[in-house]
């Protein structure tokens, strides 16, 4: 019975561990550097303890947490979902106590010296100078025809919150750059316009995947495309009270409606049914403006054979035929009230 007692209350603090760490929500890791994806500035993230350590963009926003660069978070959300717009966040466990680039320069430091200990006097390389930090990006730029590396400087007080960047085209002496990871060097001297730089020591952290910025690229282009209706534009105007107004509808099977105003910015070809997204579907209105021209009877306007020719032409003179039936009626239909009023 006592052992039984025993058992229970040693359970009791576990379980209620779990409970709260339910409550809590999802546990995840805030990356100390954002990534530029498009023309977004987006947060790394990865959930729980990931031995891969495979960061995912999160271009939303979180809610209840304050984030400084340079530092990585440990937090606690109601759910882990990059995806979304927003996260919230339960709770912040911890941060790193100094800026990470600050603490890998510490590290470095430390590691030239066991390296300089360890190295034959005769094998060393001498320099007087003190070592230089830089970063090295993930991923390579095109400058005129050659590929280069992205670097910038390393940490500095005076640059706190800021992110330089520049191309630099020569080569690392002593470095086997892995594309998809951040590199922090120690050189003899930072100098991106160098035929060569000579790396004393270098570490590197993962970044976030090339696949992955590739897939968040895609889904901000679709979040940020801009969004209507469609409609269409019948392949011949009409005369409305002498004025020459289009034809539209926004199904096939929907009659077609006179709009007498402006499509902006749109040029209106005769003879050709066109197709649009526009901002908002109104006959009534003295605008409509146009996002984008999806489509033109699905032919090149600049490449004609001879039967779409004949087939524009002959749409051309319907037009003609239709708009001057529709004068006559009007003339007729005018002739017709005035007798009738005297």
């Amino acid at each position: 019975m006592l052992k039984t007692l025993a058992t229970s209350l040693l359970l009791l603090p576990i379980a209620s561990l779990g409970y709260a760490q339910d409550d809590q929500g999802q546990y995840m890791k805030v990356h100390p550097y954002k990534v530029k994806i498009n023309d977004s500035l987006c947060y790394q993230v990865r959930e729980g303890n990931n031995k891969r350590i495979v960061w995912e963009p999160f271009c939303g926003q979180f809610r209840n947490f304050v984030y400084r660069e340079g530092y990585e978070y440990t937090v606690y959300v109601r759910k882990y979902d990059p995806e979304a717009d927003s996260m919230f966040v339960t709770q912040t466990m911890a941060s790193s106590d100094v800026r990470v680039d600050v603490s890998q320069e510490i590290l470095l430091n430390r590691l030239m010296k066991q390296k300089a200990k360890k190295t034959p006097a005769a094998n060393r390389h001498i320099s007087s100078a003190e070592p230089q930090f830089m970063k090295v990006y993930p991923y390579k730029i095109r400058v005129n025809d050659s590929l280069c590396y992205e670097v910038g400087p390393g940490y500095r007080k005076e640059d706190e919150g800021t992110l330089r960047k520049e191309p630099f085209c020569g080569v690392f002496k002593n470095l086997n750059f892995e594309e998809g990871k951040m590199y922090t060097l120690a050189v003899e001297k930072y100098d991106p316009q160098a035929d060569t730089l000579f790396v004393l020591s270098a570490t590197s952290y993962p970044w976030v995947s090339k696949e992955a910025l590739e897939r968040k690229a895609v889904q901000l282009k679709k979040k940020s495309a801009p969004r209507g209706e469609i409609m269409k534009v019948h392949q011949c105007q009409i005369l409305v009270n002498d004025s020459l107004c289009y034809q539209i509808r926004q199904r096939n099977t929907a009659p077609w409606e006179p709009f007498c105003g402006v499509l902006y910015p749109f040029y209106f070809t005769e003879g050709h049914e066109h197709l649009l997204a526009v901002k908002e579907y109104n006959p009534h209105a003295d605008t409509i403006y146009v996002i984008k021209g999806i489509g033109r009877d699905g032919s090149d306007h600049r490449v004609y054979n001879k039967r779409q020719k004949s087939s524009i032409k002959s749409n051309c003179e319907e037009c003609k035929r239709m708009r001057e039936k529709m004068r006559a009626d009007a003339i007729r239909a005018s002739s017709a009230s005035r007798k009738r009023k005297r």
